[in-house]
């Protein structure tokens, strides 16, 4: 049986030296507390075995007159409170569970929502597939699969089960699956998010929030990959060196494509289209926003200016490849395919560049490097931290690998001249 206990707080400072009181629920390390603000009094009145108010009996001076009236209010309002307790101790009874500390506090505060952890991560998902946004959606999705793995009672856990223990637990179980830092940062990243809206939603309280502040770090969970760029004299090559197979130049060219527009994911790089094209003042850009982060708040478009060299690869593509429905680069290869089908199609279309990439390494005779869409993306990064108009530190914040969207969000912050710039960069050697 959880204990529970109504009892002064200790931690708080009157300045007319009364006191207020809390519930105390649980002992040792699951122990939480239930602050009881509007009951106060004289530390001296206070009788711990009762947990009540002491009631002076004849009171004969108006002080004590009126302190007996206040306390026996105050001894009315525990009694209300030592109920609520009980008649939750009951519930749990029936349930036939015996409640944790936080499990407790949550159904006293009455923020207890009926939907589970697990029912949350599915609604998020579903919400996120119907919205477009696939990748994120198979993250979560990913998340919620290793919970269930971890737990087999996850799909029965309520918001005040995940606490502090359960993800450290969590945490131990991914690392004997030989789980790296920052899958296991990935797994807890989509946990917090749910936990935040849930918080949001009042379906769960900050008092068993796993994370944040003396809670569990996710942050300190990512590693620094292994750098995977093409030095310049290899960019400089593969940029330079048209292929008679059609197959390969392709692939060189939508590589070389993708390193021009800023290493643009090939994602983001699939799907854009000619209406993505603009007219600035200084000439023709690429405008887009990431489908990662596309509907987040501080969400910006990125401009890419259209250089000569850019501008010769776009026209070979529609010069030489099938392009349907007005996509740039030729990646999508079959009309009409939305939502989860197209992100399916792309990601397929992915695989297959990917294996020619690797042709095309053997081809130029680069080794130790196994060539990906990926490579072109740290390519870019690694050219300008190069350059010595562009600063390092600028380059380390636009494209820390470690959390690609801090790249973005430094790179949306840029404007269309600063990208003209970065542009010419590019291919200035």
């Amino acid at each position: 049986m959880i204990n529970i206990k109504i009892e002064p707080r200790t931690d708080t400072k009157r300045t007319d030296k009364l006191f207020q009181l809390r519930i105390k629920v649980g002992t040792g390390s699951d122990r939480k507390f239930i602050a009881l603000p509007p009951i106060v009094g004289d530390p001296a009145d206070w009788d711990k075995t009762t947990q009540t108010f002491r009631i002076t009996k004849r009171a004969s001076t108006l002080n004590s007159k009126e302190r007996n009236k206040h306390y026996e209010k105050n001894n009315i309002a525990l009694g209300e409170v030592k109920k609520k307790c009980n008649d939750i101790l009951i519930d749990f009874a029936r349930a036939k569970q015996t409640p944790t500390a936080t499990q407790f506090v949550e159904q006293y505060v009455e923020n207890r929502s009926n939907a589970k952890v697990g029912e949350y991560f599915d609604n998020h998902i579903k919400n996120l597939r119907e919205t477009g946004h696939i990748g994120t959606a198979n993250s979560y999705e990913g998340a919620v699969k290793m919970l269930r793995l971890f737990d087999p009672k996850f799909n029965k856990r309520y918001f005040a089960d995940i606490n502090l223990p359960f993800v450290e637990a969590f945490d131990r179980w991914l690392q004997k699956r030989d789980c790296n830092g920052n899958s296991r940062r990935n797994y807890h990243a989509s946990l917090r998010a749910i936990f935040n809206k849930a918080i949001k939603a009042k379906a769960a309280i900050e008092q068993t929030y796993p994370y944040g502040k003396n809670g569990f770090s996710v942050n300190s969970l990512a590693q620094k990959t292994t750098k995977r760029y093409l030095p310049k004299d290899a960019i400089k090559i593969v940029r330079t060196t048209e292929i008679e197979n059609y197959t390969l130049e392709q692939a060189r060219r939508i590589f070389i494509a993708q390193y021009l527009c800023f290493g643009i994911s090939f994602i983001d790089a699939a799907a854009l289209k000619k209406t993505d094209i603009l007219t600035l003042n200084d000439g023709q850009y690429i405008v887009y926003k990431r489908q990662k982060t596309e509907s987040a708040k501080s969400a910006t478009s990125i401009k890419i200016k259209i250089t000569p060299e850019l501008q010769e690869h776009l026209a070979w593509f529609e010069d030489n490849c099938t392009l349907i429905d007005d996509y740039l680069f030729p990646i999508v290869s079959i009309a009409g395919y939305e939502g989860e089908q197209l992100y399916n199609h792309t990601k397929n279309r992915l695989r297959r560049i990917n294996k020619t990439l690797k042709k095309l390494a053997t081809h130029f005779g680069i080794e130790n490097l196994s060539l990906s869409t990926y490579v072109s993306r740290h390519s870019f990064a690694m050219t300008l931290s190069k350059n010595t108009s562009i600063k390092f530190e600028q380059i380390q914040q636009a494209m820390g690998h470690a959390d690609p969207a801090t790249t973005m969000i430094y790179l949306e912050e840029l404007n269309a001249e600063e990208m003209a710039g970065v542009a010419e960069a590019l291919t200035d050697f």
